[in-house]
């Protein structure tokens, strides 16, 4: 087996324990944004405003509902570590291009 072959093996492996490593690490975000969101779905707080994905309790929530008008424009900034690995880096790619 030549160098070129050991080089190349060595890289998809890497790439491979890269993805697997981001994955894993994703799901634990997502695991706790689920969470949060069972904890509002159980406290009923979806049946009095929309779940923003803040886990900060009641007032937050509401000011946030209060303080949106329609027209309203709302700009997201996504948490890269919580996106695939192929969009956090798309999303990456773009905020360094702004």
């Amino acid at each position: 087996v030549g160098p070129a072959r050991l080089l190349a093996g060595g890289g998809a492996a890497g790439a491979a324990v890269g993805v697997g490593w981001w994955e894993w690490r994703r799901a634990a975000l997502l695991k706790q944004h689920a969470q949060a969101k069972q904890k509002y779905i159980d406290s009923g707080g979806e049946s009095r405003y929309p779940f923003y994905g803040r886990d900060h309790g009641y007032d937050i929530d509401y000011m946030m509902e209060l303080g949106l008008d329609s027209g309203d424009r709302v700009c997201a900034v996504f948490r890269l570590e919580a996106l695939a690995l192929p969009h956090a880096a798309v999303a990456a790619a773009h905020r360094s291009w702004r």
